[in-house]
This record gives C-alpha cells, structure tokens and sequence, in this order.
C-alpha cells in the first residue's frame, strides 16, 4: 500500500461505544471542556495493521511516499476500498493533523471510564455493524453504505403471504431452493479452492442463530427472512427476502474482506443485478407452486440452469 508521509500522525482513535458513554457521563460532571480518545495513542499506519489483524488479513506492507499529497491519497483509497467517498476523503485531509488528548487525567478523574484500546474497539465498531445489519438489511439502499455494497430488487408480488412464508420455511438441503442452481455449485467449488465448505443441511426450524446450508439464520418473522454468511472468504454477506406492500423485496449485501473480497464484488457487479432478479423471481415461483426442493418436486418448473 502506498501512503503518504502524514500516516505517521499521531491519533488517539476511540470506539463510538465509548463517545457514547462519555456523553452520558457528561451530565453528570463539572460543566468544562474535556478531551476524550481511547486507550491507545497510535498512527493511521499503525490503524491500518491493527484493522488488517483483526479481520484476520495477512500483514501488509506500507510504503511512505513523501511526495504523495492526502488529496491525491483520497483518489486511492476510493479505488481500493469500499469506504464513502465523503469520509475517506474528509480522513485523508485531516491527516497532517495531531490528533491526540492533552489532559488524560482530568477527563479519567471526571468520568471514571476506561476506554477501549485500539483492537478492542475495531472489533466492537465490526460486531456492532454485523449486529446492526442483520436486523435492517431489509431496510438498505442499493450502493455503498458503510463499507457495506448492497442490491436491491424489488418486484410485485401476487403470492399469498402465507405461501410466500411456507416457501422460506423449506430453505435448506438443496441448491433448487434458491435458483440458479448450476450457478451456485460453481460458487461452492470456487469456494472449496480457498478452504470454503459448504455443507446443505435443512434445519427442522429456523431461528435466529440456526445453521441452514452455508448460511446462519440472522433474522427470521413471519413473511420475512434474512440469512448471514460468515466463512465467505470476500467478507461477511447477507441474503434477504420481505414482502412489502405488495412487492416481493429481496437484498444482497457483502462487506468485503480484504483486496480479494473488493475485487470479488466489483467483478460480479455487472451480472449481480441479472441475478438477484432470476433469485427473486425463483422465490415467487415456488411459493406460488408449493413445491417442497427437498422432495424434488417441481423440478421442470425450476430447472437446475
């Protein structure tokens, strides 16, 4: 990775549980200015590496580049990352600036907190984001939000309700249940390549937490159904579907892992579109069909290609 010089600023990041909590506290002390940051006192070089440990990516390799302005650096970091465009911008700007707390002690005999070092608190801003999404991921636009890419489809949908939910009850045991099914075993030996192992397993319920083929049930309603893949090796992803005011809303979303999941998506973002809408359309049609996947009925009305 090639920076600029200022990624050697002193900062002192903090986890927004944190801010959280000092802004709590702050109704409770003395009125006068305090300085809040976390535990560490570090760089955005040093940032980096922590971020890279903690998403379980290989170490990387920094290179200063003296001459390598911030704002040529915002143009990069919109090519390799999937950061908003008006953050990572505003970041790379305010590199030359210190960052760092001055009066530690006054703030710690006020609130009395101890804030989170800087792995702990990437890790807390990670899980909290994956918890958060799990339960609006219906609720998302399509784009880049949050370092989070997303597709949404929305068609009309002529389905009861009750047959549309029965449909999502039979998830599990067979690649017909999705659509595209060639496709999707091409995906699952892609994966097993880069130590993916995808298991087809139909549960005898589905609940929050409940393994269903490569995917964990992350939330689960009546007409309603959101799974979560963790061991993906571009990143955590999501698949959902939630009927609407009569319309069957389905939606696809990764927050890529690393270069390898960045370029994952960017490579299928011409074709997702066609897919997610074939998946949507195949959900309509078993739930107006009835058929159970895992009986193998139906099979003519949802071809295997």
């Amino acid at each position: 990775m090639v920076c600029p010089r200022w990624v050697r600023t002193p900062i002192q990041p903090i986890a927004l549980r944190d801010v959280v909590a000092y802004l709590t506290g702050a109704l409770h002390v003395e009125p006068k200015i305090y300085e809040v940051g976390g535990a560490d006192v570090t760089t955005y070089r040093d940032m980096i590496l922590a971020y890279a440990k903690v998403r379980g990516l290989r170490t990387r390799r920094i290179v200063d580049v003296p001459y390598l302005t911030p704002h040529l650096s915002s143009y990069w970091v919109d090519l390799v990352t999937p950061v908003d465009q008006q953050v990572g911008h505003a970041l790379i700007e305010s590199l030359a600036t210190e960052v760092v707390v001055r009066t530690r002690a006054q703030t710690d005999q006020a609130f009395g907190i101890q804030p989170l070092g800087l792995a702990e608190a990437i890790a807390a801003a990670l899980d909290d984001q994956r918890e958060s999404i799990d339960h609006r991921v219906m609720d998302l636009n399509p784009g880049l939000r949050e370092g989070v890419y997303v597709v949404r489809t929305e068609i009309p949908c002529d389905v009861e309700a009750a047959l549309l939910d029965a449909d999502l009850s039979r998830i599990g045991g067979s690649y017909r249940w999705y659509g595209l099914a060639f496709p999707w075993r091409v995906r699952a030996a892609l994966g097993r390549l880069v130590g993916e192992q995808w298991q087809l397993e139909h549960p005898a319920a589905l609940s929050p937490g409940t393994p269903v083929d490569w995917w964990t049930v992350a939330s689960r309603e009546p007409g309603s159904l959101v799974l979560r893949a963790t061991r993906w090796f571009p990143g955590e992803a999501w698949l959902g579907w939630k009927a609407i005011d009569g319309q069957l809303v389905q939606v696809g979303a990764l927050r890529t892992r690393g270069l390898t999941g960045f370029l994952y998506w960017k490579t299928l973002a011409p074709i997702h579109r066609w897919i997610f809408l074939r998946l949507a359309r195949t959900r309509l049609r078993r739930a107006r069909a009835g058929s159970d996947p895992n009986t193998g009925a139906d099979v003519t009305a949802f071809p295997n290609r």
